[in-house]
């Protein structure tokens, strides 16, 4: 009866279809998914819940849809190999790692230390490849020393906030230089596989796994944050977002001592660089500075494009 129930639903999935996405590759996910799910068919069937009033993109709504099929049938020791993770936060995956054109020797140590700890627990991606997903993060950090703004220095004293850290991957990164309390804001379905990840990293180190919190309601953020000093942070999630949940946060982007986005040009028909123009308008503590990816080189064509948005607080 559960394979029954496991075709029906991935049917089911293949009708909502994947984003961006040929026939030809939505077949290929239907497949994994099948296989993935097959492969745990003697384990628990997972339900998470799920919050209505997300307002989610179309987009996101689609890979939200992907996600809990992942976390309901999928093993756990799988989650980071899933089509949807792989798609939409799996930058490890990438068989080509990026190159840098800096590299700061004092965070260097930092960057391996989390890279050799991380191939040690998901030992199905090599060295390589972690290090240039969490360098890449890094480095958006960094790219604006130019204008004399040290962000990886600014770090060390706030609690940060990411909204939609995905695999919470990032986190580990954002948190082992700041070593203060982190709040992660996602989907409950992505919170899941972040959870995972973080237990599995801090396994052995559970003061330090106490210091993540999780949210996924914003009252519920706003409470935490209350007489702290923070930063936001988030890659890519917050730019793909519906602007009505944009504007729920734009109180709290107004209180942060810097808030840290990168882009996509156009998502789900908005144009990122005029909203993020606009914002700057009613983000009056702050200034707005804005990039390319500039210390990167071989990035896809279209990675190219992207932009860091950074809107630092003014002494």
């Amino acid at each position: 009866m559960k394979i029954i129930k496991i075709v029906q639903e991935i049917i089911k999935l293949h009708k909502i279809g994947f984003p961006n996405t040929s026939s030809k590759k939505q077949y290929l996910i239907d497949v994994l998914n099948l296989w993935y799910s097959l492969k745990n068919i003697l384990g628990n069937e997972r339900k998470v819940i799920q919050h209505s009033n997300l307002n989610l993109t179309d987009m996101w709504s689609k890979y939200n849809a992907y996600i809990d099929f992942q976390n309901k049938y999928y093993s756990t020791k799988d989650y980071l190999n899933a089509p949807v993770v792989r798609f939409t936060t799996g930058g490890f995956h990438s068989k080509n790692p990026l190159k840098f054109k800096t590299i700061d020797k004092n965070q260097k140590h930092s960057i391996e230390t989390i890279s050799f700890k991380l191939e040690k627990i998901f030992s199905t991606v090599p060295y390589n490849q972690w290090h240039s997903n969490i360098q890449f993060f890094l480095e958006i950090l960094n790219n604006f020393k130019e204008s004399k703004i040290d962000l990886y220095s600014k770090l060390k004293d706030l609690t940060i906030v990411e909204f939609g850290p995905g695999t919470g991957i990032s986190s580990l990164l954002y948190q082992s230089i700041s070593g203060h309390t982190f709040a992660c804001y996602d989907l409950p379905q992505m919170q899941t596989i972040q959870k995972f990840v973080h237990k599995k990293y801090f396994e052995n180190a559970p003061e330090k796994l106490n210091k993540f919190n999780y949210f996924t309601n914003l009252q519920g953020l706003e409470k935490f944050l209350k007489g702290r000093k923070f930063c936001f942070i988030s890659n890519f999630a917050f730019s793909e977002t519906s602007l009505s949940l944009r504007l729920e946060f734009e109180e709290i982007l107004s209180r942060s001592e810097f808030a840290l986005f990168s882009s996509n040009k156009i998502m789900s028909g908005v144009d990122n660089l005029e909203y993020f123009d606009t914002l700057s308008e009613r983000l009056l503590n702050h200034t707005y500075l804005n990039t390319h990816f500039n210390n990167i080189e071989n990035l896809q064509g279209f990675q190219k494009r992207h932009k860091i948005h950074l809107f630092n607080k003014n002494i």
